[in-house]
């Protein structure tokens, strides 16, 4: 195996080893790896960086399967199989960029202290009414509960940082908000 490895990353090992055993299988098992990793991290909460030092893991080995399988592409009788496995890896390549843009994308808009990103983020005028201001709402002229005001003022700052319209976001998440609300008046 590691002799396979060697050959592979000097170009010297049979191509359909190369793109079956080191490519296919083993980015299949890396992908099982994976996904079970990244379970884990979730269940027991270690955040976006191991997920990013995950996917770095997974983005080396990749970048050594294209790197092998372009070196050893004409290790073959039939030399077209060379040039369609060099096309087939651009479009790896092309697709792998995509799909790392896309998660980084994804990353960066995840929820922060359990609020959700909203589905849409067109304006909406709606006035959200927390649990505490219930008493409130029959006198116009009372302020909001300190707990409210915090609530909703981290909620807006989680939409800015997210270029997501804060009003829509408060109004789409009144849930979490409340939850916020009542968590911070038991405390």
């Amino acid at each position: 195996m590691i002799e396979s490895f060697k050959q592979a990353s000097s170009g010297q090992e049979k191509l359909w080893k190369v793109f079956w055993l080191w490519g296919f299988i083993g980015l299949f098992a890396v992908g099982v790896v994976t996904v079970l990793l990244m379970i884990l991290t979730e269940m027991i909460s270690l955040g976006s960086v191991a997920r990013i030092l995950i996917s770095l893991i997974i983005l080396v080995y990749f970048l050594w399967v294209v790197f092998a399988v372009w070196r050893c592409a004409f290790n073959v009788n039939w030399k077209i199989w060379g040039y369609l496995v060099r096309v087939y890896i651009v479009l790896q390549i092309v697709l792998m960029g995509v799909g790392i843009w896309k998660g980084v994308n994804l990353e960066l808009q995840r929820p922060v202290s359990g609020y959700a990103v909203p589905e849409q983020s067109k304006s909406v005028d709606v006035q959200p009414t927390a649990p505490s201001m219930a008493a409130q709402s029959q006198d116009t002229s009372a302020e909001p509960s300190v707990s409210y005001t915090k609530c909703k003022e981290k909620m807006e700052a989680h939409a800015l940082s997210n270029n997501v319209d804060p009003q829509a976001y408060v109004a789409q998440n009144i849930g979490w908000l409340n939850d916020c609300v009542r968590r911070a008046e038991n405390q």
